[in-house]
């Protein structure tokens, strides 16, 4: 039986080519990425636009509110792949909410809007579908948790009686994300609704609303349990990275 003899010589020949071997296979398994890997990133941006802002005031009938709402967000978007990304969203605005009084007058006057300025904190989970030319923009769908404050209200013919400052809720949306070629810009149309979850008024039946009837008589309140429905169109102008 033959034996061969590795000699030194040969010896480093042969790590040398385990090694090239082994960098081969190294950049070969950086380079093979999947072909349609999406890249991930975060954005800053400030968004606005109007609002329809309704109340469920039991019996008593109420019109919607035209009002408006304007914040800022970062967002952070994570890798994905086949077309699809997550991201998590975090804002902070402000969001006028409220009821009206259409075509009702008291003593000849038109009656003014029930009005609640919140101050909103958003956090949401996004779901992301690449679109558009090179597949560079993204649709999305957002569900979120809300918590908000009241920082000033108007409500008619209660004064002060059951406001409740501090409220939560969920927003569910949609919407487009256009990414500018070239750039570092985006911009975004969203549209969604925003039901809360506790009251932002509660008045016990029986409570003085202030009015009296046609015969003088003071007019007394039902119970009351007042929950906040919104519904947005939004514009943002974002900077990715």
């Amino acid at each position: 039986m033959r034996t061969w003899i590795l000699g030194p010589k040969m010896a480093q020949y042969l790590l040398l080519l385990i090694a090239l071997l082994a960098t081969n296979a190294r950049l070969l398994a950086q380079e093979e990425q999947p072909e349609d890997e999406l890249l991930g990133g975060f954005y800053y941006g400030v968004y606005g636009g109007g609002t329809v802002a309704t109340q469920n005031w039991n019996n008593f009938q109420r019109n919607a509110l035209m009002s408006y709402h304007a914040g800022i967000f970062v967002e952070s978007l994570l890798p994905g792949s086949a077309g699809q990304q997550t991201s998590y969203l975090f804002a902070l605005g402000y969001h006028k909410k409220g009821s009206s009084f259409r075509n009702m007058f008291v003593g000849g006057s038109t009656v003014p809007a029930n009005e609640f300025h919140n101050l909103t904190l958003l956090g949401a989970f996004k779901k992301n579908y690449a679109t558009g030319p090179e597949e560079r923009d993204r649709l999305y769908f957002l569900l979120g948790l809300r918590a908000e404050y009241t920082l000033d209200y108007q409500l008619v013919g209660f004064g002060v009686e059951g406001v409740n400052r501090a409220l939560l809720g969920v927003k569910l949306a949609g919407g487009y994300d256009l990414r500018l070629p070239d750039s570092g810009l985006g911009l975004r149309l969203e549209a969604s609704v925003s039901p809360d979850i506790t009251r932002q008024v509660f008045v016990p039946a029986g409570y003085s609303t202030g009015m009296n009837d046609q015969n003088g008589n003071p007019i007394l309140s039902q119970e009351q349990k007042v929950y906040n429905l919104i519904f947005e169109v939004s514009a943002a102008v974002f900077i990715m990275q």
